[in-house]
C-alpha cells in the first residue's frame, strides 16, 4: 500500500528528488564499468580494483538496473560498452577528473596551502585603485586566490550580505546597514 501525500505529489521538487534518488549512484559503480570496459574484461577490472568479480558484476548490474539501461555488452568473453556505457564513459572521466580537483583543493585547504578571498567593487575603483592593492597582497601572501567581480555598489552590497563576495569596495552611501563599512579613503 502507498500512501500519498496530494500536496507534495504535485511538488516538482519533491518529484525532482523522488527521480534523482532513483538514479543516483556512486563512483565505485562508475569505476567498475570504466575499468570493465577499459580491460574488456569483468575479471581484469576485479583484479585491478582489488574486488571480486562477482562484486564488479554486481556493481555493474546494479548501475544498469538504476539507470535502466545496458551499459556493458558481454561478447564471448570480452566485455564492450554499449553507446549508453561509452557516453557514461564520457562523463565518468570527467567525474572522476572533478573529484580529483576536489580532494587537490581540500588537501591544500588541510595544508594551509590555498585560501580564496573574493571582493567585488565598481569598474573606477578596479581600473584605478585595486591594482596596486592587489600586487602587494599577491606579493604578501602568494598562495591566496583573489577572485574579483564588478558591479554596483547596491548590487556588491548586496553579495557581501548573502555572503556570495568576501569584501565589497564600494562607493558610499551603501543602503545596506547590516553591513560594517569601513572608510578607506575620502
Amino acid at each position: 500500500m502507498r500512501v500519498v501525500n496530494d500536496a507534495a505529489e504535485g511538488d516538482p521538487l519533491r518529484n525532482a528528488w523522488r527521480y534523482l534518488t532513483l538514479v543516483q549512484f556512486d563512483l565505485d559503480q562508475l569505476r567498475a564499468v570504466v575499468e570493465v570496459v577499459r580491460l574488456g574484461s569483468f575479471s581484469a577490472a576485479a583484479r585491478n580494483l582489488n574486488l571480486s568479480q562477482p562484486a564488479i558484476s554486481f556493481q555493474v548490474r546494479e548501475l544498469e538496473q538504476r539507470l535502466g539501461l545496458l551499459l556493458v555488452e558481454r561478447i564471448g568473453k570480452r566485455a564492450y560498452a554499449t553507446p549508453a556505457g561509452a557516453e557514461l564513459i564520457e562523463h565518468a572521466h570527467r567525474i572522476d577528473r572533478d573529484v580529483d580537483d576536489a580532494m587537490d583543493a581540500m588537501r591544500r585547504r588541510r595544508d594551509g596551502g590555498l585560501s580564496r578571498v573574493r571582493i567585488g567593487t565598481g569598474s573606477i575603483i578596479l581600473a584605478y585603485l585595486l591594482p596596486p592593492l592587489l600586487r602587494a597582497l599577491r606579493r604578501k601572501h602568494p598562495r591566496i586566490e583573489i577572485v574579483v567581480t564588478t558591479g554596483t555598489s547596491d548590487g556588491i552590497s548586496a553579495q557581501v550580505a548573502q555572503n556570495t563576495i568576501d569584501i565589497g569596495l564600494v562607493v558610499l552611501p551603501i543602503a545596506d546597514r547590516s553591513l560594517t563599512v569601513t572608510i578607506l579613503r575620502e
